[in-house]
């Protein structure tokens, strides 16, 4: 069988579904709740599908991904079913499902899986590579990581703010959108309209919005529009121009 995924949610949950020989399948949506730090899976197949979406709920233990769901054995002892994902690598991982019973003195595995990356994957087209980078880009600012935002652009990178000079180069970029205050991102998209390929470089230009919760409490959402032109660095595509202004309601 083969197992794909891809991020959703501004990359805090993953999609995925499992394609197997017989032609049956089955998914998920592993949501990640960053108040908690634990993930919730909402499983789903289509072998027999359910009208209520099962709950996991788990955390990292002992080096290891570790997800319960309450379950009781045939026998009516209380329990979990327990999935471990361990010896995760950027290659592979290993994966056990089995039941156990609340103090996990008692096991009863039901699956092992050896899980390995294919090496002959079909590679993302570049227009789907700028597409995830701007992606990416809006789940930084949501989580305020300011270091990937600044990443996201080339060495000698520039950026062209509403109502503000040009700033170019990683320290100037980084202390720009780091010193944003008085409000939290709370929803952020990029929308882009045309993407075109030329070579190493791109442009790209389209609408982007989100919301603002200020500290007072209140809620704000806007808009506007962008121009990027990316560059291509050791098969990455990164800003190196970005300009953007809002559009008025």
């Amino acid at each position: 069988m083969t197992w794909e995924f891809k991020y959703i949610m501004n990359g805090m949950a993953v999609q995925d579904q499992t394609n197997k020989a017989d032609g049956k399948h089955s998914g998920s949506i592993r949501q990640f709740i960053a108040d908690s730090s634990k993930w919730y899976v909402h499983y789903y197949s289509s072998a027999k599908p359910t009208t209520v979406l099962s709950v996991w709920e788990g955390n990292k233990k002992e080096g290891k991904i570790v997800l319960y769901k309450k379950q009781k054995a045939p026998n009516g002892i209380d329990g979990f079913y327990k999935l471990s994902f361990y010896d995760i690598n950027n290659d592979s991982y290993k994966w056990i499902g089995e039941w156990v019973d609340t103090k996990e003195t008692i096991s009863f595995p039901t699956w092992k899986i050896d899980c390995k990356k294919r090496k002959n994957t079909q590679k993302l087209s570049d227009e789907e590579q700028i597409k995830a980078a701007a992606k990416a880009f809006s789940a930084s600012y949501l989580k305020k990581d300011y270091e990937a935002l600044t990443k996201a652009y080339t060495n000698n990178g520039k950026i062209f703010p509403t109502n503000a000079p040009i700033i170019e180069g990683y320290e100037a970029i980084k202390k720009r959108w780091s010193g944003s205050s008085g409000y939290t991102p709370i929803e952020h998209e990029i929308i882009p309209e045309e993407i075109v390929i030329l070579g190493d470089t791109a442009h790209d230009y389209g609408i982007y919005k989100g919301k603002n919760k200020n500290d007072d409490g209140t809620e704000i959402s806007y808009k506007g529009k962008y121009v990027v032109i990316w560059k291509k660095r050791n098969n990455e595509w990164k800003m190196y121009l970005d300009i953007w202004n809002r559009i008025k309601d």
